[in-house]
């Protein structure tokens, strides 16, 4: 989107890549509780919130460019001129 959030809810296990682009907005992913993924970002105004409890943040030169848990089976990749990534499990 070049202005707008995106949200996206996959509850299924078929679900391998997920490639999201926002000039301005923010990106929610809703995910199965049991899901494994890999998100790599380029947030250039926001931060990342990953509520998966187990879920590791990726480092590089200090600063966080994304989380991975479990098997890293979903490829999630998130650029964003001016917002926010949220990678929650769903209820």
């Amino acid at each position: 989107t070049g202005s707008g959030s995106v949200e996206i809810e996959a509850l299924g296990d078929r679900l391998r890549r997920i490639a999201a682009d926002t000039g301005s907005g923010a990106v929610r992913l809703t995910l199965p509780p049991q899901a494994g993924f890999e998100a790599k970002t380029n947030l250039g105004g926001g931060d990342l919130r990953c509520d998966y409890a187990d879920a590791h943040t990726i480092v590089k030169r200090r600063e966080v460019v994304g989380c991975r848990r479990g098997d890293g089976r979903i490829e999630i990749r998130v650029d964003t001129g001016s917002g926010g990534l949220v990678i929650e499990p769903a209820r």
